[in-house]
Formats: C-alpha cells, structure tokens, sequence
C-alpha cells in the first residue's frame, strides 16, 4: 500500500515519519521541498503537486493548517483529486470548520 502525504510541518512530519517507521510507503508534497527532507532521506518518494500524490497512492492524508489552504489545495485542475481517491484532511481547525 503506497500512502501519500501533503503538508509536511509540525504535526505533518511528526505523523508522516510514524508511517514511515512502520515500513509503508510514502509519496509526499509540501510548498516548500525542504520540509521534505527527512522523509526523502528516508525513502519516501516527491512529488510536485497534491494531484500526482492522489494520483500514485491508495490514501492520501493532508495536514494544513486549516480547512482553507484544504479547500484551496483541491480547487484548481493540478490538485484535484481522482473521483476514487480518499483523502483524509488532518488539521488543528475546529470541526465545524469542514462542514
């Protein structure tokens, strides 16, 4: 099982270095590559947009920093995701923010 990941800061790395640790393999994206670092080090494959993450795994897990930079990341053509895809928004935002 491939799983991807998007959003690689505090929490996102923490969360995505665990996976790692238990031997799955990871496809990641951040804004800023360098977040990726570590994961790449590890093992873990890059990509350039949340869409070839989507497009190369089985789950995706995206952790912004709120529910707009989730909505944003999946409102333009390169980031939307297959209509098969599950995706599961990961974030510090209060609940109601997802409704």
């Amino acid at each position: 099982m491939k799983i991807g990941f998007i959003g690689l800061g505090t929490m996102g790395a923490f969360m995505a270095a665990s996976l790692q640790k238990s031997q799955y393999k990871l496809v990641v994206h951040d804004i800023r590559r360098d977040a990726a670092k570590r994961h790449l080090d590890n093992g873990a494959e890059w990509t350039d947009t949340p869409r070839s993450v989507a497009e190369q795994c089985d789950i995706v897990f995206t952790s912004l920093p709120g529910h707009p930079r989730w909505k944003r990341s999946c409102s333009v053509p390169t980031a939307c995701w297959p209509a098969r895809m599950k995706a599961w928004p990961i974030s510090t935002s209060r609940p109601t923010a997802r409704r």
